[in-house]
């Protein structure tokens, strides 16, 4: 993501954690966060951080996983079962996790038309959506209620499985 925005964008392009971003307060004319402040030990401190480094005035596109999506249960249901046996180690277990990665390649290509073949990256989703035990799912009102708590006003909410995309534009510092 970072080498495209760099071909593209002719603004600086950092990665860090969200958690401690390296950038003054309110320096940010835009905050672009798409799939990630769930992937956080902490999603709300990480919003947080998100929002202080936005100018007044300044723009954030959030996109995150819902709760209560297909995705959170199959997560929490299947995904739970999955990292148990996978913390066994065993010949039986890997070969379980092969059968399963073929499977979610499958139905990948069977559910999402568009989406590449490309084995690395199906197996970085695999991985994200069923062993990622730091994933949390927050629910609408727990992040909208963050987002205002943050001097953020929505301007538009679209909910469409798995993930919801929140575009709000900041119009106070956090409150204290």
């Amino acid at each position: 993501s970072l080498e495209i925005t760099k071909k593209n964008v002719d603004s600086p392009v950092i990665r860090a954690n969200n958690l401690r971003l390296p950038v003054k307060s309110e320096s940010v004319d835009v905050v672009i966060s798409t799939g990630v402040i769930h992937h956080t030990s902490d999603p709300l401190k990480a919003l947080s951080e998100s929002c202080r480094v936005l100018k007044i005035g300044g723009k954030m596109y959030l996109k995150i996983y819902r709760r209560g999506s297909y995705y959170h249960c199959l997560h929490w249901s299947l995904g739970g079962i999955m990292r148990l046996v996978r913390k066994r180690n065993s010949k039986t277990t890997n070969w379980l996790d092969r059968c399963a990665f073929r499977v979610y390649c499958w139905a990948s290509r069977i559910l999402k038309r568009t989406r590449t073949d490309n084995k690395t990256y199906l197996r970085a989703l695999y991985e994200d959506y069923f062993y990622n035990e730091q994933t949390k799912f927050l629910s609408t009102e727990k992040l909208s209620d963050a987002l205002n708590g943050n001097g953020l006003s929505f301007e538009r909410f679209v909910s469409r499985r798995p993930t919801d995309l929140y575009v709000a534009h900041k119009t106070a510092s956090a409150l204290p």
